[in-house]
């Protein structure tokens, strides 16, 4: 997370202050964590290109501690999928970068390690203003096997 969003989220979750760590998303799970924990993902994976994706599920697939993985990401079906300078597949930059995300594909990268307890798209999860993203949000319980 960012220092300012971990400012203001120490600030409004006291309880979990502690918790709340700075640091790259895509590196942070390569060392083992001993205590159980969960993964919140909301706009993080379509802010981050396919290679740094990749690096990402091989660390959280080898963390054995995971309880939850909640993820919130824009999908391909996105109103602003298509603007902007094509940088790669699904890759585009306008304002700023985005990585438009492929639903099955990602249930299947998340269902190697986890099953899937919830998986649904909608225009009415990340309402901002007058835009409403085509956002996918996935809940996920670590298989014990």
């Amino acid at each position: 997370m960012s220092t300012n969003v971990i400012k203001n989220y120490k600030k409004k979750y006291k309880f979990f202050s502690k918790n709340f760590k700075k640091g790259n998303f895509c590196e942070f799970f390569k060392k083992k964590i001993d205590k159980k924990f969960s993964i919140y993902s909301r706009f993080t994976l379509h802010s981050i290109n396919a290679k740094n994706e990749k690096k990402l599920f091989s660390h959280i697939n080898k963390q054995k501690n995971i309880e939850y993985f909640f993820i919130e990401t824009r999908t391909t079906q996105d109103e602003f999928y298509g603007v902007g300078e094509k940088v790669g597949k699904n890759e585009y930059i306008s304002n700023h970068y985005r990585r438009f995300i492929e639903p099955r594909d990602l249930k299947k990268k998340v269902s190697k390690k986890f099953k899937i307890i919830y998986f649904k798209q909608s225009k009415s999860f990340a309402v901002y203003k007058k835009y409403k993203p085509n956002v996918l949000r996935i809940i996920a319980k670590r298989r014990t096997t």
